[in-house]
């Protein structure tokens, strides 16, 4: 019997899996580390470092983005905009969980 994918998700396979978005995920902390040191704030939802506010905010509004997620790590240009966006990014770090970084060319 197969069982789906968010049981998966959320037992078996989870390190190789985190390993696999790992350059991505990096990729975010590094974006969220600018954004934590220029006035934003960061916390973890559901194992997903979300980072809002500081200069990233400013780049996402600019750019007309709400949220964007790399690997394990979403930035989003409000608390408002991660919490409406949460189950959307999601689906993308699950993503990135099995393309791992060929999902920025796949994308």
């Amino acid at each position: 019997m197969r069982t789906p994918f968010s049981q998966s998700w959320s037992s078996r396979a989870r390190l190789p899996r985190f390993l696999w978005a790992l350059p991505a995920t990096a990729l975010g902390l590094v974006l969220a580390t600018v954004g934590r040191l220029t006035g934003g704030a960061w916390y973890v939802t559901s194992g997903i470092l979300e980072q809002h506010g500081g200069l990233l905010s400013r780049l996402l509004r600019k750019t007309g983005t709400a949220c964007i997620t790399f690997g394990y790590v979403t930035l989003g240009h409000s608390i408002g905009a991660l919490e409406y966006y949460r189950d959307h990014e999601r689906g993308h770090t699950r993503q990135y969980s099995i393309w791992g970084v060929f999902f920025f060319p796949a994308y």
